[in-house]
């Protein structure tokens, strides 16, 4: 490479009494006219001069003894004379330094709370014989179960035993026997509840070692990272209590407890229905059908304000909820319809301001 700033930038050093013409390049190799070399000096030619951007690239596939890369060095002593090999010189290709590698993860977003499967693919820079990969399982995610049916490891090079899994330190490592550059090591996380905070980005902390003690983390672009948007539309659960009443029964209250199962931004909301032949829903708490709330989320949200058969709760502008956070909804001196079998109570959630809520996938039901 000619110029500075490309890969394999190629220019002359200072030399022991000797003098360097300017280069000349063919695509395969660059030649430096000598105007003059004397018995006992040297010529010193740089490749990949300066670092950086304009360095050599090294192969991504391990290269030693006799398949060691080899630099040729020719030379004739004239113009007009034919080039005859002077030596080769060889650079053996070991592994790539600790910390080398590019991670990602798949879904690269997700909803706070989801439980599902997360793929965390290492793709190996340079080779990696003999050495090691680790995953840490980031700070609020959680792993059903540390093992190889719930979290196999997989490569396209070879691994060296069964993966290491470390439930305490929330670890799993794949011990390398052979890994090319350009080949990847695949952690597939099955069954993993994601963190219940909304966060952009989450970090999983990958690491690599070339001698399998020495990890170092990647860092910068090549880390594997998610981002966690709000609870999923539709998701949370409502339970009541009691969950069985008699055929004309009327009852002190019936109470569904909703919990989210992640953050839900400010001015989303929580509809129940109140199906035909029980009590209308009212504001007023201490009529019959009346609504009211209770629980650690109250002061996040705002008072129901029932419309036709259904009681909305919307949350406070400026707050969120949480798992923490779950409320009751209070249905006072409710009267049971007269006519037996399981009615269905649809409740609906919505994680943001806009938009329409979504029915849970499991509405409470009440047994009369």
């Amino acid at each position: 490479q000619a110029s500075p700033g490309g890969a394999g930038f190629t220019q002359r050093a200072s030399n022991s009494g000797s003098s360097l013409g300017l280069p000349t390049f063919d695509g395969e190799g660059v030649t430096f006219p000598i105007p003059t070399l004397d018995a006992g000096q040297s010529v010193t030619v740089e490749y990949g001069s300066g670092g950086g951007a304009s360095g050599a690239v090294a192969p991504k596939t391990r290269a030693i003894g006799d398949n060691a890369s080899k630099f040729a060095v020719l030379m004739r002593g004239s113009t007009s004379g034919s080039f005859g090999k002077v030596t080769d010189l060889k650079v053996e290709v070991e592994n790539a330094r600790n910390g080398t590698g590019i991670a990602r993860v798949s879904p690269a977003t997700t909803t706070a709370g989801h439980t599902g499967t997360y793929t965390v693919t290492y793709t190996a820079k340079g080779p990696l014989f003999g050495g090691a990969v680790r995953l840490t399982i980031p700070g609020g995610w959680n792993l059903k179960a540390y093992n190889k049916d719930k979290s196999p490891v997989g490569t396209s090079g070879k691994l060296d035993g069964d993966p290491v899994y470390d439930a305490n330190a929330r670890t799993i490592t794949a011990n390398i026997s052979e890994l090319q550059g350009g080949q990847t090591v695949t952690f597939t996380l099955k069954e993993t509840k994601a963190q219940v905070t909304k966060m952009d980005p989450v970090f999983f902390p990958v690491e690599s070692a070339r001698n399998r003690s020495d990890f170092v983390a990647l860092g910068g672009d090549d880390r594997a990272k998610v981002k966690v948007n709000q609870a999923a539309n539709g998701s949370g659960a409502m339970v009541p209590t009691p969950s069985i009443a008699r055929v004309g029964q009327e009852l002190s209250s019936i109470e569904f407890t909703f919990t989210p199962v992640g953050h839900m931004d400010a001015e989303g909301r929580i509809e129940l229905d109140i199906p035909d032949g029980w009590t209308a829903p009212d504001k007023d708490s201490a009529k019959a059908g009346g609504i009211a709330i209770k629980g650690p989320g109250l002061s996040k949200i705002e008072r129901p304000d029932p419309s036709g058969r259904t009681a909305t709760v919307k949350i406070k502008a400026g707050q969120i909820l949480t798992p923490a956070d779950e409320f009751t909804i209070v249905y006072n001196k409710p009267t049971a319809p007269d006519a037996a079998g399981a009615d269905t109570f649809p409740t609906r959630s919505l994680s943001q301001k806009d938009g329409t809520p979504v029915a849970l996938s499991t509405s409470p039901a009440i047994f009369v």
